[in-house]
């Protein structure tokens, strides 16, 4: 019979992920995990065996509460001109409100990890490639409707959409100007060719 975990396995998700997202894969010791979870070091290379095991799940349990959403979103058959302002929107939001300054957590470790492992890179790319896919379908459904002129191509403005989107999120580690993520997203919303343009 399997013994029975002595720790909320959701919870040790969840205080890796902020303590990764905080201080970088490289700054956060085995110690500082054990110390922040509370438990064993026994357990916790039982549950998680090592620091990078441990820390893809805290990546994957990020992209689950972030990405997997914006794609839910972008799946709904709604306008793509209100769900995409919506999400950009809801981006700044976050940045104004991140006192810590934290960013992105993917973006984070894209620029700290992934350009030297292969495995990380991997996640990357791959997060990269759905999110893409989502918003070139959402804007595929808006020309379809025609609430998009045909004159957008689908692939490429969502090339664009999704380096705006990881452009916020950098930003929001050391920009908090209303008005200047205000203008940004103005110029963003014009990038769409509309069936009235």
């Amino acid at each position: 019979m399997a013994r029975k975990r002595e720790f909320d396995e959701e919870v040790v998700l969840e205080t890796a992920k902020n303590l990764f997202w905080k201080k970088g894969y490289n700054a956060v010791s085995t110690q500082d995990l054990i110390d922040a979870f509370g438990i064993s070091k026994s357990s916790m290379y039982g549950a998680f065996k090592d620091k990078k095991s441990l820390f893809k799940l805290a990546l994957k349990h990020y992209t689950h509460n972030t990405s997997e959403k914006m794609i839910a979103i972008l799946n709904e058959n709604n306008s793509f001109q209100q769900t995409i302002h919506g999400i950009l929107q809801q981006l700044v939001k976050e940045n104004m409100c991140d006192a810590e300054s934290k960013g992105c957590f993917m973006v984070n470790t894209a620029i700290e990890l992934a350009p030297h492992d292969e495995e990380i890179l991997t996640i990357v790319q791959q997060n990269r490639k759905n999110i893409i896919a989502a918003i070139s379908k959402a804007i595929q459904k808006g020309i379809d409707v025609k609430e998009l002129s045909e004159k957008n191509d689908p692939e490429a403005l969502a090339n664009y959409f999704y380096t705006l989107i990881n452009g916020l999120r950098v930003e929001g580690k050391v920009v908090k100007d209303q008005k200047s993520y205000d203008d940004t997203l103005k110029i963003a919303l014009r990038s769409i060719i509309t069936t009235t343009d």
